[in-house]
Parts: C-alpha cells; sequence; structure tokens
C-alpha cells in the first residue's frame, strides 16, 4: 500500500520549501510529503491523494495564509 499523504499549505514559497523539507526528512519514510500554496490547489492535492486511495495523513497549514 501506498504512504499516506501529509498535506502543508503556506502561501509564502519559502516557508512551504522549508516546512516540506523538514517533513520529508522526519516523516518521509512514512508519509509522501507534499505542498501547495492556496487553499484550492490543495483540494486538488487532497483530491488527488482521495481518488488514488492514498487519504490525507494530516494538513499542515498557515492559519494566516492570504
Amino acid at each position: 500500500m501506498a504512504n499516506p499523504v501529509i498535506l502543508s499549505v503556506d502561501d509564502d514559497p519559502a516557508v512551504s520549501r522549508a516546512v516540506v523539507r523538514d517533513l520529508r526528512r522526519r516523516y518521509g519514510d512514512r508519509y509522501r510529503v507534499a505542498r501547495a500554496n492556496t487553499g484550492p490547489e490543495a483540494l486538488r492535492e487532497i483530491n488527488v491523494a482521495c481518488d488514488a486511495g492514498l487519504g490525507a495523513g494530516a494538513p499542515v497549514t498557515d492559519p494566516a495564509c492570504g
């Protein structure tokens, strides 16, 4: 079975890359780590994961995304 997804959502590309790097380092052996820059992009990523039967392990979001 494929690994579930941890999805990082942040509108700041530098922050997003850093968060994804750290998540992959810590959880990359058990989860596929993906990122999105907007809410709609995040929903698309979640739909893709669900359609592939992966499910979303955990969303990691920036509550101040503009």
